[in-house]
C-alpha cells in the first residue's frame, strides 16, 4: 500500500507546515487608537483557524485511509480463509 501510505504522509507533513505556519504567525488584527501623546493598541482577538482546520481535515481524512487499510488486514490475518471445492 506504498500508493496510499504516501499519500498520507504527504498530508501529514502538509498539515505540520500549515501548523507551525499559523503557530509563527500574527493572527490578530488590532486596533491603533490615538491617546493623547501616544497610541494604545487593543487587541481584537480575531484569530481565523481556516487553514488549521483545513489541515485538520486532511489529516482525519488520512487516519480514516490508514485505519481502513489496517482493519482490512487485521480480518484477513484472524479470519480462516474458506477454501470451497466443487468435486464433478
Amino acid at each position: 500500500m506504498p500508493q496510499v501510505h504516501g499519500a498520507c504522509r504527504d498530508q501529514f507533513d502538509h498539515a505540520a507546515r500549515q501548523i507551525e505556519k499559523e503557530l509563527h504567525s500574527a493572527t490578530d488584527n488590532p486596533l491603533v487608537v490615538p491617546v493623547e501623546d501616544s497610541y494604545q493598541i487593543v487587541s481584537q482577538a480575531n484569530p481565523h483557524g481556516a487553514s488549521v482546520a483545513m489541515a485538520c481535515d486532511l489529516l482525519a481524512i488520512a487516519a480514516c485511509e490508514w485505519s481502513s487499510i489496517s482493519e482490512r488486514r487485521a480480518y484477513r490475518l484472524v479470519t480462516p480463509r474458506q477454501i470451497s471445492c466443487h468435486l464433478s
